[in-house]
C-alpha cells in the first residue's frame, strides 16, 4: 500500500518534470525561431 502510492507520486512529480521541460523546450524554440544574429542585423540594415 504504501509502495504503491509512493510510486505513483514519484511517477506524477517525474512526469510533472518532464512536461515542465517540454514546455520550455517549446517556448526556447519559439523564440529562436524569431531572434536573429548581429551578423544577420548588419547585413539587412546595409541592404536598406
Amino acid at each position: 500500500m504504501i509502495e504503491k502510492v509512493f510510486q505513483d507520486t514519484l511517477n506524477d512529480g517525474f512526469k510533472n518534470v518532464y512536461w515542465t521541460s517540454c514546455v520550455a523546450a517549446l517556448i526556447a524554440i519559439f523564440l529562436l525561431i524569431f531572434y536573429s544574429s548581429k551578423k544577420e542585423r548588419e547585413r539587412m540594415a546595409n541592404k536598406q
